[in-house]
């Protein structure tokens, strides 16, 4: 498991050459690249505007994380 806002230990440290499944948050993929993106929760957004910019931006993010 990943998250950008750990300040040290064991949620912080982030090894991509390692074998394996990456579990992050949505708000600590930024940045990162995988071979494939899962997103799990996208039902939690269906009481959500669905025609929001933050949302459009935020499935964006989500999107290009996979190589």
């Amino acid at each position: 498991m990943y998250a950008a806002q750990a300040t040290q230990g064991r949620y912080r440290n982030l090894d991509l050459a390692r074998p394996g499944v990456v579990i992050t948050n949505r708000a600590s993929a930024k940045g990162l690249g995988f071979d494939t993106v899962v997103v799990p929760d996208t039902h939690t957004d269906s009481g959500t505007d669905q025609t929001s910019a933050s949302l459009g931006m935020t499935y964006y993010v989500l999107a290009i994380r996979a190589r």
